[in-house]
């Protein structure tokens, strides 16, 4: 198979996933969650608040500030993108409370973790540091063995997405997008959601447990092809930190899976500055 038609079958599969999840949170937020609003709804809303202002500030920063790569791809620059990255924003921001909501309610039914912050509990004693921090460095190792042992390009749509300058507003960009909005918003969607659904589901024995923290990892990883020419190399790269973060949120619950997701993507922006610095091209 080569690479090309790998890509349109990953990309079906996530647009087929995208509705999938649309469609359930809609479905078990008025049939179920709905009757669990009252408690947690100034809270979801808060959190996802959030991630909606750093998608706000990200978009503002695409459009005036931070320049990008030229390319016939798209124009991150223009004033079409900011538009339909704000359309986006608002749209996210109110499906993103049924994904809340709906996770939170599927914990309960379970009594899993869920989110600590809906439940009102004190953060500061529940986030479990050595359980975020200790696996980075085997992931961050396990990044460079595979695309040492693999190499690739970057595709014209990383490019396009990728800011041309290293000043201020290309870092607050990064960090915006890398440390705050995707980790918020994906760990939201893949762990407190799809977990959620699939806890439902298939209960939370051993064997479901391992079921849903595969799954879930791998349509997660699934979900990043598109910015290396080959996408299985992406795919294998990606999967571990899936599997490590359902993982965290089956144990610990979504404020550390953010928080463990966080530190994954910082590190690696970190990472990459340091290596463009002592390496220019």
């Amino acid at each position: 198979m080569n690479n090309e038609l790998l890509y349109w079958i990953l990309l079906a599969f996530n647009l087929l996933i995208g509705i999938g999840f649309f469609v359930l949170a809609v479905v078990y937020y008025f049939t179920e969650a709905r009757a669990d609003r009252l408690q947690n709804i100034k809270r979801a809303i808060l959190l996802i608040t959030v991630a909606t202002v750093a998608g706000i500030i990200v978009a503002i920063l695409t459009r005036y500030a931070v320049q990008f790569y030229e390319s016939d791809f798209m124009d991150m620059n223009s004033e079409e993108n900011f538009i339909g990255t704000m359309v986006s924003i608002v749209f996210n921001f109110f499906i993103y409370i049924f994904y809340i909501q709906c996770g939170q309610h599927f914990s309960r039914q379970r009594e899993l973790p869920g989110s600590l912050y809906l439940k009102g509990e004190s953060l500061r004693s529940r986030i479990d540091w050595k359980l975020i921090l200790i696996p980075m460095p085997f992931l961050l190792a396990w990044t460079g063995l595979v695309f040492g042992l693999f190499p690739t390009e970057p595709t014209e749509l990383a490019y396009a997405v990728t800011p041309a300058n290293n000043d201020f507003s290309a870092v607050l960009y990064n960090i915006m997008t890398a440390s705050v909005m995707a980790p918020i918003q994906e760990e939201i969607l893949y762990r407190h959601f799809a977990m959620g659904i699939l806890y439902r589901w298939f209960g939370r024995g051993r064997v479901a447990v391992v079921f849903n923290i595969i799954i879930t990892g791998t349509v997660f990883a699934a979900a990043h092809v598109g910015v290396v020419t080959n996408d299985w190399v992406k795919v294998l790269q990606i999967l571990p930190l899936g599997i490590l973060l359902g993982l965290i949120y089956h144990k610990r619950g979504l404020e550390n899976s953010i928080l463990a997701h966080s530190a994954f993507n910082t590190f690696t922006v970190l990472i990459t500055y340091v290596l463009g610095f002592l390496f220019p091209q």
